[in-house]
């Protein structure tokens, strides 16, 4: 019997006796099956092809002919020829390209082989058709409309590969492996073929210094290249939207409507953590790569060599996620990177734990890029920071720069969909911090620190506090940091900051104090929410006026000229009404129908303005994202009680109340199949469906509102 297997690799299993390369034959032209179409096949604009594969010793031979929809067959190998009737070309996409590859080796790849086999299209023959981009968006429709065979998933954007290039395609990845005629083997399974097999060495770095000595001389350039083969050749392209995510534990249809009940007895614990949108039982969150990086040389190494394509991916950190936390220096990091740029070998695993931490955040926001790419290399970086992590001993000791690496990896799990693991590893973030007396006074813990020290140390807290704060609203669970002596206005190092970041910090931090309030206090008595809602009005006035209900033109053109101050506005805009909804929406039915809708209403519209400021092709932050859906939930929960009730608002709250869901519900059918948008999806279908359903035979009172909410 013969066996398929991977050429060897470094440090691998000898190669098998009397192997052989394997040889694709194409049992006829594969550019036939673009010509002779029928007009059914020219007005769907495809042809299935169905795929046969015959293995003899080390002789794979393959047949194929065209089929019909109907026709097809149950359990074939099938792929659609594509045809872009505008420009007389014929294409297949990426992801039925891996599938028939797949088929025919008999096996199934891993990611990171996906990826390298992506990489391997050359850019004369590749083509991105995204549902953004005017060119080719009537493409992608047609595309994306295509029924059963689907031939990609629905996101944003895929990868097209020429039909003419297919066959040299296949027989280049075929011929990556060889045949075994070993007389002890007795089957014909396929092994792995994409990844070489890595040194299995046991030698270690200690605390990260001679990290050279970790490979030997004799093998390094061999070591080099295959690595960089079998792990890096991800890192060619980049992407920025999270895998699609198994479907298991949402509500069922039936449940989305009937005055969801489900949200109206505390709608502080929506939705519950049996739903998978917080990505309970998703398994470890680092990537399997992360555990064959033995010492500092292997994280060193795992930098992409282009310095070029580094700071873009920075640029894109500093744009879309710094503005969040705006914890990190960006002249001092930036000065810091340059100097270890040209001497690696200088800073320790926590500046590389953050390094990549970054790298991986700026990823998962970029621009532009093919939706499969993201998933392996945003992935590969922030296993490899973990990692650095690790070798730091941030279990013993602990850094400043470790906080702000555990704080980026933590929110990648958040934007990942991954709550339970974010709030997992916050659990050993939470006493680091306090380990390294962060919630103190700069001032009084380190005296003799030089002022952008100070400035990082109360930064990296605030960035602490504001994030396990989210993750117990999120998950309804008591929060583990708490606000220490470090008071609201402690700014006395902060003057050299931008005065945005300094308003944004002071802002953020004060709207995080009182959401724990309202998470872990009193709040279903009328004189405990008057007392909540007080005490909101009074940290409203103490914003600076950029954030008093900001002026949508106004921002707009500040968006133009300073987006970070743009983006940082309608962040603590959005989560301030978010937790004063929270607060009115505990009363009991529709007591405060009025304030809960005007709240839910600025704060989803500032998510609104974040999805534009955003702009096409860039991902939405999760946690606000997350915060719009809930927003709208309530906004539709609360007409379904007043309708049930027999009350009817307002004609123009209802209206605007009305265009909130329903632009939301946009969004959400827009977006990739993740569990938080099918969940957002199903839940606001069900609450528009059931608004009409009930009877209207008054009005609601409309209450003073305060400042904050008018």
């Amino acid at each position: 019997m013969s066996e398929l297997v991977p050429w060897q690799g470094i440090g691998g299993a000898p190669r098998p006796v009397s192997s052989k390369a394997v040889q694709l034959s194409l049992a006829a032209d594969l550019n036939d099956m673009a010509a002779g179409w029928t007009q059914q096949e020219l007005d769907q604009q495809r042809r299935i092809v169905v795929f046969k594969r015959t293995q003899t010793a080390d002789q794979l031979a393959v047949s194929f002919r065209a089929a019909t929809v109907a026709d097809q067959p149950l359990s074939g190998i099938v792929v659609s020829c594509i045809r872009w009737a505008r420009r007389g070309a014929y294409f297949v996409t990426s992801t039925d390209t891996i599938h028939l590859l797949e088929k025919l080796l008999q096996k199934t790849f891993t990611g990171h082989e996906k990826q390298r086999i992506r990489s391997s299209f050359k850019p004369s023959t590749l083509q991105i058709v995204s549902r953004d981009d005017a060119k080719t968006q009537d493409f992608y429709k047609v595309i994306v409309n295509f029924k059963t065979p689907k031939p990609f998933r629905a996101t944003k954007t895929t990868k097209l590969l020429r039909w003419e290039d297919l066959a040299p395609m296949l027989r280049k990845i075929v011929g990556l492996h060889s045949v075994s005629t070993s007389p002890s083997v007795s089957s014909t399974p396929i092994t792995n073929t994409m990844k070489a097999a890595r040194p299995q060495s046991k030698r270690r770095d200690a605390g990260g210094r001679n990290a050279a000595s970790c490979l030997s001389a004799e093998r390094a350039a061999e070591a080099s290249m295959a690595r960089k083969r079998s792990l890096f050749g991800v890192l060619s392209t980049h992407g920025h939207r999270a895998r699609a995510l198994p479907a298991a534990g949402l509500p069922s249809p039936q449940t989305m409507c009937a005055g969801a009940e489900d949200v109206s007895t505390d709608r502080l614990a929506i939705p519950t953590t049996g739903h998978n949108i917080f990505g309970v039982g998703r398994g470890y969150p680092f990537h399997e790569f992360s555990r064959q990086v033995v010492c500092l040389s292997d994280v060193i190494f795992a930098l992409p060599s282009d310095k070029g394509h580094v700071d873009r991916i920075l640029g894109y950190y500093f744009e879309h996620v710094d503005p969040v936390y705006a914890m990190i220096d960006k002249e001092r990091f930036y000065n810091d990177f340059e100097d270890f740029w040209k001497e690696k070998a200088r800073e320790g695993p926590a500046f590389l734990a953050l390094v990549f931490a970054m790298l991986a955040l700026g990823v998962q926001s970029a621009i532009g890029c093919a939706a499969e790419d993201w998933e392996d290399v945003a992935t590969f970086h922030i296993s490899v920071s973990n990692k650095a992590l690790q070798m730091s001993s941030h279990g013993g000791t602990s850094s400043v720069r470790a906080v702000q690496a555990m704080v980026l990896i933590t929110e990648f799990l958040i934007n990942d969909g991954r709550i339970e693991a974010a709030w997992d590893f916050a659990g050993a973030l939470v006493p680091q911090a306090y380990a390294l007396e962060l919630h103190r006074h700069p001032g009084t813990v380190t005296p003799a620190a030089n002022i952008p020290d100070k400035q990082q140390r109360l930064r990296a807290w605030r960035a602490v506090y504001l994030q396990n704060t989210f993750l117990a609203t999120v998950l309804s669970r008591p929060a583990s940091a708490t606000p220490g002596i470090v008071d609201d206005e402690t700014d006395v190092w902060d003057t050299a900051w931008d005065p945005t970041d300094t308003a944004y910090g002071r802002g953020s931090y004060k709207v995080a104090k009182l959401a724990r309030k309202a998470i872990g206090g009193p709040r279903y008595s009328t004189a405990n929410r008057s007392e909540l809602v007080q005490e909101f009005e009074g940290v409203y006035r103490t914003f600076p006026g950029m954030f008093w209900r900001p002026d949508v033109g106004h921002l707009e053109t500040l968006a133009k000229h300073n987006p970070r101050a743009a983006r940082q506005t309608w962040l603590l805009t959005n989560e301030y009404y978010h937790n004063l909804m929270l607060v009115y929406a505990s009363a009991s039915k529709y007591a405060d129908a009025l304030r809960t809708l005007v709240a839910a209403h600025n704060a989803i519209n500032a998510f609104f303005m974040l999805h534009r400021l955003s702009g096409a092709g860039t991902r939405d932050r999760w946690a606000s994202k997350y915060n719009a859906v809930v927003e709208a939930v309530h906004i539709g929960t609360v007409i379904c009680e007043v309708r049930e009730s027999g009350g009817e608002l307002m004609a123009p709250l209802l209206s605007k109340s009305r265009a909130d869901v329903e632009h939301m519900l946009e969004i959400l059918k827009a977006e990739d199949v993740s569990d938080l948008a099918e969940w957002g999806r199903h839940k606001l279908t069900g609450l528009v469906q059931s608004w009409d359903c009930a009877p209207n035979t008054g009005w609601v009172t409309a209450p003073a509102l305060g400042a904050a909410e008018r």
